[in-house]
C-alpha cells in the first residue's frame, strides 16, 4: 500500500513491475490491470494504492470523496469471490487462473444442446463471502454506475438499466420482449434512497441499517467507511452530519434503537488519530438499527416517490439545546436541530412563495389528495409543494438546500453537552412479547413507568434484580430526559413503540404522552449511553427531578 515512505518510488514509471514492489501487488489487482487493458480503458483506481494510507488529512479527504470516485468511474470491477485479494479474477484466459465452473449439458435432437445457466443472483449467491460482509465495500456497490462482478465462478455486468450474464445470449427477439434484464436486488433498493433529493430520515436510516451490520478489521473505521454517504447527503441535509447523525434531525436521530443484538465497537488502536466511536451514535455500535426508530422525523412528508411518509402517529418534541466538541476543553458548537422550524410558525403564503413553497388545500376525500404519511395534526387543512420537487407533497415546509451545492463534511465531534433533568428508576424482568431485549421501567413503588430496549444480553444481565432486592437509589439506574413524545391512542398498532400492546401500560383516550429517556453510566465525568426507552410523562414529571449538566461520550 502507498505510504509516505514509498510514495516517491511508486510514482516512477513501471514501479509496480519493479523487483521491490512486484511481489507486494495482490493477484486481484494485477488481474484488474489486465482487464482494464482488455476493455480498452487506460486508468485503474485502487484504494490501497491511490490513497496515502498514513496521512490522515489527505486520507480523510479521499474517503469523503468515495461516493464521487465510484459514481464518476467508467466501470467498477468487483471481486466478490475468494477469501482475500490474492484470489484473483479467475476465468480470463491468458490473464488469470482458470475457474472451476460446472455446468450441466443435455444433448437434444438435431444436434442441439441444453446448457445450464449459472445465474449468480445478487440476493442468493455467496452472502458469506468477505466482500459482501465488509463495510468498506458498501459504498462501492451503492454508488457505482456500472459494475463488472466476479463471483461464483461467473462474471456479470450490472448497470442502472440492466443485468447481463456471460452465458446468456440475448437475441433481438428476446430484447424486444424484455428490453432490460433488471434484477431487483437488496442493494438496488438502497440505491432507491439516493434518488431522493430532499431530506428523508427514514431512507437514510435504511442505508445505516444495511451498512452497520457489516464487518470492519478496525472498528474505529466505522465512520470513515461511511464517509462517502454522509458527504453526499450533506448536500441536502441542512447542517450536515456529526458522527453519522444528521444535525437537522438531531433530536430524533439520537433516538435510534437496535434492531437485533448489537455490540459496542472498541478501537483496535491501529490508527494514529483518536477513534470516534461515541456511545450516543449508531457508529459506536456494531449491528442493525431499527428502521422505525426515526419514523417520527418523517412526519412532514405527505406523499412522495420514492420516499414514503411517516407510517406512525409517534411525534418527537425537542426540549434540549445540544452542543458538540472534540474534547472537554475545546470550544462547544451549538447543534441546530431545525426540521421543525417551519412547522411551529405561521408564515404568509406570499412569504412561502419567495422560498419556492406553495400552499394547497387538503381534501381527504379527493382522490388526488391520498397520502402515504399520516398527517401530523388531526384535521390538517393544507399541504405544501416546492418548485424543486413537483411530485412531492409536504404536510409542512422544511429547511431545504439545493442538492447541486457543494458539501463541506464536518469533522466528527464525539462529545455532546446539554443541561437536562435526571431521575432514578428500577428495571423489571424481560418482556417476552416483543422481538427485542425489552424490560419494563418501574418507579420506587414497583409500578409500571415505561419501557427500555436493551442492546444485548450482556447489558440485559446487568439490569436484572436478584430475589429479595429492594428499590434503592444505589440499586436503581440513572435516566436523563432527551425529548418529549406522543402517539395516538386510537391506533391498534404503533411499530417502534415496544410497550404499545402491553397490558401493564396505562391507556387513556387521546394521546399517549411520554419522555424519551436514556439510561446512562458515568466514567471519569463523562456519561455513556447504555440503553434508550420511554417513561410516561406524568410519572417522569412526578419524580424529584434533578437538573444536571451532561457530557455525553
Amino acid at each position: 500500500m502507498t505510504v509516505n515512505s514509498n510514495i516517491g518510488q511508486l510514482q516512477l514509471d513501471n514501479a509496480l513491475s519493479s523487483e521491490k514492489f512486484r511481489g507486494n501487488v495482490p493477484e486481484t489487482i494485477r488481474n484488474a490491470m489486465r482487464v482494464v487493458e482488455v476493455i480498452q480503458e487506460r486508468y485503474l483506481w485502487v484504494d490501497c494504492l491511490c490513497i496515502l494510507q498514513d496521512d490522515e488529512s489527505t486520507r480523510q479527504v479521499q474517503l469523503n470523496n468515495m461516493s464521487a470516485i465510484y459514481a464518476k468511474a467508467c466501470v467498477t470491477i468487483i471481486a466478490a469471490q475468494g477469501p482475500d485479494a490474492q484470489y484473483g479474477l479467475r476465468g480470463f484466459k491468458g490473464i488469470s487462473q482458470p475457474r472451476k465452473l460446472d455446468q450441466e449439458v443435455w444433448s437434444l435432437t438435431k444436434g442441439e444442446k441444453l446448457i445450464e445457466c449459472q445465474f449468480s443472483e445478487p440476493d442468493t449467491v455467496e452472502k458469506d463471502s468477505p466482500w459482501y460482509n465488509r463495510c468498506w465495500t458498501f459504498q462501492e456497490y451503492l454508488y457505482s454506475r456500472r459494475r463488472i462482478i466476479f463471483e461464483a465462478d461467473t462474471v456479470r455486468w450490472e448497470c442502472d438499466h440492466a443485468v447481463w450474464y456471460e452465458d446468456v445470449y440475448e437475441t433481438d427477439a428476446s430484447l424486444k420482449k424484455v428490453p432490460l434484464r433488471k434484477h431487483w436486488t437488496y442493494i438496488s433498493r438502497q440505491q432507491f434512497h439516493l434518488a431522493v433529493a430532499f431530506p428523508n430520515l427514514s431512507g437514510y436510516g435504511e442505508l445505516v441499517r444495511a451498512y452497520n451490520s457489516k464487518k470492519l478489521t478496525h472498528p474505529e473505521d466505522a465512520l470513515a467507511a461511511f464517509a462517502g454517504v454522509t458527504t453526499e447527503f450533506s448536500r441536502i441535509y441542512d447542517g450536515g452530519f456529526n458522527c453519522g447523525l444528521p444535525e437537522m434531525f438531531f433530536d430524533v436521530a439520537l433516538l435510534w434503537q437496535p434492531w437485533r443484538n448489537i455490540e459496542r465497537r472498541i478501537s483496535s488502536g491501529a490508527r494514529s488519530t483518536n477513534s470516534c466511536l461515541p456511545s450516543w451514535s449508531w457508529a459506536g455500535w456494531h449491528g442493525e438499527i431499527d428502521p422505525w426508530s426515526w419514523q417520527s422525523g418523517c412526519d412532514y412528508i405527505k406523499t412522495s416517490l420514492p420516499a414514503g411518509g411517516s407510517l406512525t402517529s409517534q411525534r418527537t418534541i425537542p426540549i434540549l439545546q445540544w452542543y458538540s466538541s472534540d474534547n472537554v476543553h475545546s470550544e462547544r458548537r451549538p447543534i441546530f436541530s431545525n426540521w421543525l422550524t417551519f412547522k411551529s410558525c405561521l408564515r404568509a403564503p406570499e412569504e412561502l412563495m419567495q422560498d419556492g413553497w406553495s400552499r394547497h388545500e387538503h381534501r381527504p376525500d379527493n382522490y388526488g389528495d391520498l397520502e402515504d404519511g399520516l398527517a401530523p395534526h388531526e384535521g390538517s387543512r393544507f399541504y405544501y409543494k416546492h418548485t424543486l420537487f413537483p411530485l412531492t407533497q409536504f404536510w409542512y415546509p422544511i429547511p431545504l438546500r439545493d442538492h447541486k451545492t457543494e458539501s463541506t463534511p464536518r469533522h466528527p465531534a464525539p462529545l455532546l453537552f446539554t443541561r437536562t433533568c435526571r431521575a432514578w428508576f428500577c428495571i423489571g424482568a424481560r418482556v417476552h412479547k416483543v422481538w427485542y431485549f425489552c424490560v419494563p421501567i418501574r418507579d420506587a413503588n414497583g409500578a409500571w413507568a415505561g419501557i427500555l430496549r436493551i442492546p444485548n444480553e450482556e447489558i440485559l444481565a446487568r439490569t436484572r434484580l436478584e430475589e429479595g432486592d429492594t428499590v434503592t437509589k444505589s440499586r436503581s439506574l440513572e435516566f436523563i430526559a432527551l425529548s418529549r413524545g406522543c402517539a395516538d391512542e386510537s391506533r391498534k398498532e404503533e411499530p417502534g413503540l415496544d410497550e404499545w400492546l402491553l397490558e401493564e401500560r396505562p391507556t387513556t383516550e387521546g394521546l399517549y404522552e411520554f419522555y424519551n429517556v436514556m439510561w446512562i453510566e458515568w466514567e471519569n465525568g463523562i456519561a455513556y449511553r447504555r440503553a434508550l426507552g420511554r417513561i410516561l410523562r406524568d410519572v417522569w414529571e412526578g419524580q424529584n427531578l434533578e437538573w444536571v449538566d451532561v457530557t455525553l461520550g
